[in-house]
C-alpha cells in the first residue's frame, strides 16, 4: 500500500539470504520447533558455531518481506521460496516488467522453472547471467 501511495516504480527487486553465527549453548530444537539454531554452511567460515539464516526481499530498496530460518536452510531452496513470495505480494504484470537481482544460488533448474519468463540478473563464480525469456 505504501509503495502504491508513494508511486514507487517496480523496476528492480532484490533478494538474498545470509547466515548469522551465534555462540553459546542452545538446547536441541524439537521437530515441531518453528526455528532451529543449528550447524549449517557458515558464511563466516565458522563451522564450529551454530547459526540461523535471515532472508530479505526488497523492491527499489524498500523491504517487501523478511524471514528468519533454520540454520541449515539452503540458499538454493530459499531463493525459490522468495521468488514465490514475491509472486504473492506483487502484481503479476510488475513481475514480468521488473528485473530481479539475486545471487548465484538462484540459478538452479527448479528456481528457473519458478521464475519462468520473469527477467533476472544473477552472478556465478565464473560467469554473469542476464536472462529475459
Amino acid at each position: 500500500e505504501a509503495r502504491e501511495k508513494e508511486g514507487i516504480l517496480l523496476e528492480q527487486a532484490h533478494f538474498d539470504t545470509t547466515s548469522i553465527s551465534v555462540q553459546g549453548i542452545y538446547e536441541t530444537s524439537s521437530e515441531d520447533s518453528p526455528l532451529k539454531i543449528e550447524f549449517g554452511h557458515s558464511k563466516d567460515l565458522r563451522p564450529d558455531l551454530k547459526q540461523l539464516m535471515f532472508g530479505l526481499g526488497s523492491v527499489e530498496g524498500i523491504p517487501l518481506f523478511a524471514d528468519v530460518m533454520n540454520g541449515s536452510t539452503s540458499d538454493k531452496t530459499r531463493n525459490g521460496a522468495m521468488a514465490l513470495r514475491m509472486k504473492e505480494l506483487l502484481p503479476e504484470e510488475a513481475l514480468y516488467n521488473m528485473v530481479t537481482i539475486a545471487d548465484s544460488a538462484m540459478v538452479t533448474e527448479e528456481n528457473l522453472k519458478i521464475f519462468g519468463n520473469r527477467p533476472f540478473i544473477s552472478v556465478s563464480p565464473k560467469i554473469s547471467i542476464y536472462a529475459k525469456h
